[in-house]
């Protein structure tokens, strides 16, 4: 049986009070009172902290770079309670499936208690579109930022009569926006704290409740008496507890348990999982059927848990890239396979959002005006109203490629917090216009090249991403 914990009351020292109700000085004493005193005594080895160390936890890869979970990689998880369907990493919704399996088997027998937050767990919360929450925050945040508080001014509003005129505009818009509100690219947004951990396809909640609530994890979560086991059991299949929500299952890549289910364990007469053969626009498939319950199983082969059983036949793109001659750490191996550096969509999805942005705009003011001088023999001027006209995909071919890639390595600049000099960000934009004008093939690939120079050569990590702390084997 799970072991009974001391009464409520006892324990009230063992609790702190942080939530949004409290001033910023108040908040910042019960939180450190939970870092200090409270979370240390829960003995709790083995977490993650979403809100410090690993803030940027499967949204980076080993060098630094943001990147995000190819939709084709995605499984369906099992243990949804409301009858929607959610998504996890396909290594991870297997991981998932055995540690629920389990708990509910020690439910059964009694050893975990029929009560409590961990007694019937079913997925609350799982990954979510990166590019979904995107576009929410260019249309819902950052569009009406810029039409309803920068365009307020009657000089930019004046001035802006087309859409090469709009783009001179917005550029001086993304100076100020990068610094006050957030980035611009979908790169800098993955690497940025307003992107949620779920776009990892890492991370399994199974509660709604408030991450700011700490008199809530504490008494609900961290004190519900099945949680001591829970915790320690999770880790037998490669899940490690958010320490900020302790509601939170984080698929942990470092972990050997959790590397059965990446490479697989060997299973008579079953080979290793395709995954599915989609473009990442498309909708994950299920890779096998939901309610099967007969597929073969291999017990562990980690130390220590010779007596875990698994349903882990492992999927070959992970096998393919830890064999190859340049990635051979569990890491590597699955940011290489499963995950997508973003940087070539960085301008062709701008592009998108900035037409938007100024279609939706000269909806709302469709004319601006502008003095003209009379013909009359009096030579006054008077004020004339001219329409603004609406822009089509094809405004930007009369925009090269060279100010796509200054666009680009611009944004990027201000969004690593790069603080280069313009002579030094004049010498970076020629170094990437002579490898546009020297590579070979076309036009495109060109573009692609360089963007790919800019990115690798040009756009240093900034120092303060401690990424050994996050990917540590």
């Amino acid at each position: 049986m799970a072991s009974a914990r001391p009464p409520l009351d006892s324990l009230l020292d063992r609790y702190s009070f942080g939530n949004t109700g409290l001033t910023s000085r108040q908040i910042f004493k019960e939180r450190d009172l939970f870092d200090k005193s409270v979370f240390p005594n829960l003995l709790l080895d083995n977490f993650f902290d979403f809100w410090k160390n690993d803030n940027l936890y499967g949204r980076i890869d080993t060098e630094g770079d943001p990147v995000y979970v190819r939709e084709s990689f995605l499984k369906q998880l099992r243990y949804s309670g409301d009858g929607e369907t959610y998504f996890a990493a396909n290594f991870a919704a297997d991981a998932w499936r055995d540690f629920c399996d389990k708990i509910r088997d020690l439910k059964n027998k009694n050893i975990i208690k029929d009560a409590g937050p961990y007694a019937d767990m079913t997925v609350a919360k799982s990954w979510r579109s990166p590019s979904a929450e995107y576009h929410n925050y260019m249309t819902n945040i950052l569009f009406p930022v810029f039409s309803n508080t920068y365009m307020s001014l009657s000089e930019r509003e004046r001035g802006t009569k087309d859409f090469a005129t709009f783009l001179n505009t917005f550029t001086e818009f993304s100076n100020t926006i990068l610094r006050e509100v957030g980035p611009l690219t979908f790169s800098g947004f993955l690497e940025s704290g307003l992107t949620s951990p779920f776009t990892t396809g890492l991370v399994i909640e199974v509660s709604y409740d408030d991450h700011n609530d700490d008199f809530n994890k504490l008494k609900t979560f961290f004190y519900d008496d099945n949680f001591e086991l829970v915790s320690k059991i999770c880790t037998q299949y490669g899940f490690s507890i958010d320490k900020n929500a302790p509601w939170r299952f984080v698929a942990d890549i470092g972990s050997e348990a959790m590397q059965e289910y990446i490479y697989g364990l060997p299973m008579s007469g079953l080979e290793p999982l395709e995954v599915n053969d989609l473009t990442d626009c498309e909708v994950p498939i299920i890779n096998d059927d939901i309610n099967q319950r007969n597929e073969p199983s291999a017990y562990s082969q980690v130390f220590g848990l010779e007596s875990v059983l698994r349903h882990s036949p492992g999927y070959r793109p992970y096998r393919a890239t830890e064999t190859s001659a340049y990635s051979r750490q569990p890491y590597e191996t699955v940011f290489a396979a499963a995950y997508r550096d973003p940087y070539e969509l960085d301008i062709p999805f701008l592009q998108v959002y900035l037409l938007d942005f100024y279609n939706r705009h000269i909806l709302k003011k469709p004319y601006y005006e502008e003095t003209r001088q009379s013909t009359d023999r009096c030579n006054t001027s008077q004020p004339v109203l001219i329409e603004r006209p609406e822009a089509t995909s094809s405004v930007y071919e009369v925009f090269s490629r060279k100010w796509a890639l200054k666009t680009y390595y611009m944004l990027r600049c201000e969004e690593n917090k790069l603080n280069k000099s313009i002579k030094q960000k004049t010498h970076d934009f020629r170094r990437a216009v002579s490898i546009y004008d020297l590579s070979s093939g076309s036009p495109q690939q060109r573009f692609l090249a360089t963007l790919r120079y800019i990115r690798e050569n040009i756009l240093v990590k900034k120092a303060s991403k401690d990424i050994s702390s996050i990917y540590q084997n």
